[in-house]
């Protein structure tokens, strides 16, 4: 069984790709794009551009890269600025819509 998860932090997209064998999980893939989706986020509250085209951008890179591995599923969380950004519905219902969707922890 392979899986991925991507990480939608304030700074930076990550990619984990891993398989399990046994009772153990193996890495197959790894990456990490810096995108600065939070930049400013905590003195305006909100989530700027370039930041969300960029972590749109790396969103769909990473949900293509894991299909090309053969992750049978895909689970997306973003953290801190969208946790705290007024318009992070904004930025949610884009990510929904390129089917890149995220879960925010």
């Amino acid at each position: 069984m392979r899986k991925a998860t991507i990480d939608v932090g304030s700074n930076s997209v990550l990619l984990l790709v891993a398989e399990q064998s046994g009772t153990r999980w193996h890495t197959i893939f790894e990456s990490s794009r810096v995108t600065g989706l939070g930049r400013g986020t905590k003195a305006s509250g909100l989530i700027g551009e370039p930041g969300r085209t960029d972590t749109l951008a790396a969103l769909r890179e990473a949900y293509d890269q894991a299909a090309s591995l053969g992750a049978e599923t895909v689970e997306a969380g973003g953290t801190m600025a969208l946790r705290i950004a007024r318009n992070a519905d904004d930025f949610l219902r884009d990510a929904e819509a390129q089917r890149t969707p995220v879960r925010v922890l």
